[in-house]
């Protein structure tokens, strides 16, 4: 996948989930155009930088249990 690609993802992925809008497992990975275990890996390396994520069932949504951002900065410079 093109970096670009994987920056808008990650930023949607994300999204969803500060706003607690992300659906179950199944609409959460047809949001994000993902297999439910592509998915899974997603929210385990999230995790992996201290994104503390649980599911609530009643509500049917992931959401952060802790304060967490995301923030992703690269540049790229063509030198002459």
């Amino acid at each position: 996948m093109r970096i670009f690609e994987q920056k808008l993802r990650l930023e949607y992925f994300h999204e969803l989930i500060k706003r607690e809008a992300t659906g179950d497992c199944d609409t959460f990975a047809k949001k994000l155009n993902l297999k439910k275990t592509q998915l899974y890996k997603l929210i385990n390396e999230v995790k992996d930088y201290g994104a503390d994520i649980k599911y609530d069932r009643l509500r049917e949504t992931y959401y952060y249990a802790n304060d967490f951002v995301i923030k992703i900065d690269f540049s790229f410079e063509i030198k002459k």
